[in-house]
């Protein structure tokens, strides 16, 4: 055991290859113990050597079969893999096993929502908030789900407390947005979106919602840079040709408007889509 912790400091320290050589000193010494395999699988994974890793993992199950930390990495690998099934069947068993741990039921609930079963990431997502509340992913994830399936109070609820636990949480501030967009509440949207946009100027989702927030407030002069930005960063998306026609239409830009109409109609025809609601 001295071996796999000495193994630990010297990975965590930078020290890969003396980190390698103590834990396979502490397997030969004790080369039934699911422990020494599983934390050199950590070492392993943690160096992206990840099918050794996956070996040593399944050596730690078959040596303890509730070894809830070894399914759960090794669920954590094949998910990355792209082995959906596999990776939940693991994440149920680290569940079982250990019922306490937090980790297993967000890996659980994010396999879930991943497969569109989204009111059990729900109940998984709260169940490790509930073991963990100050899980900034957990809450993130939880709102995400909520949010999803138009939960739009209690997603905001959460996309909230990620902020008091993590300020600079760029997608919880972005997706805040967005749920008090869906709401309807057009100036607190608008507040998390311009703050989003400090993070990711050029990003066309926040500017087409900035500017769909403006011409929904009745200010279609503001609404005008970011529509227009979208067009230059997107050129292809026609909700913000025709957004952008509806602006300039109120400001009184005729001219302008048409032309935005008619590109935005041209897009539509290619896409098969259709246009937003304009007020």
């Amino acid at each position: 055991m001295p071996h796999y912790f000495l193994g630990r400091i010297l990975d965590r320290i930078g020290r890969f290859e003396e980190s390698v050589e103590e834990h396979r000193k502490a397997i030969e010494l004790e080369p039934d113990n699911a422990e020494c395999y599983y934390r050199y699988g950590v070492t392993l994974a943690r160096n992206e050597r990840m099918e050794e890793a996956e070996q040593y993992y399944k050596k730690a199950i078959s040596l303890d079969r509730s070894h809830a930390k070894a399914y759960t990495n090794l669920g954590v690998l094949l998910d990355m893999k792209g082995d959906d099934t596999a990776a939940l069947q693991l994440f149920r068993k680290a569940a079982q096993f250990n019922p306490q741990s937090a980790e297993a039921h967000f890996n659980l609930g994010a396999i879930y929502g991943e497969g569109g079963s989204h009111s059990r990431a729900i109940q998984e997502f709260r169940l490790a908030i509930s073991l963990d509340p100050g899980s900034v992913e957990g809450h993130f994830n939880l709102g995400l789900a909520l949010y999803t399936t138009g939960g739009l109070d209690e997603a905001i609820d959460e996309f909230r407390k990620v902020l008091r636990l993590d300020g600079g949480h760029k997608e919880a501030c972005y997706f805040l947005g967005l749920a008090y967009y869906k709401k309807g509440v057009y100036a607190k949207a608008l507040k998390y979106l311009q703050q989003s946009l400090q993070n990711d100027e050029e990003n066309p989702s926040i500017l087409y919602h900035i500017g769909v927030c403006y011409n929904l407030m009745d200010q279609p002069q503001k609404a005008i840079p970011p529509l227009k930005k979208v067009t230059e960063l997107d050129p292809g998306d026609g909700k913000a040709y025709f957004y952008l026609g509806v602006v300039y239409d109120k400001t009184g830009m005729t001219e302008q408007a048409k032309e935005n109409y008619r590109v935005a109609d041209l897009k539509f025809q290619k896409t098969g889509a259709g246009g937003g609601t304009a007020r």
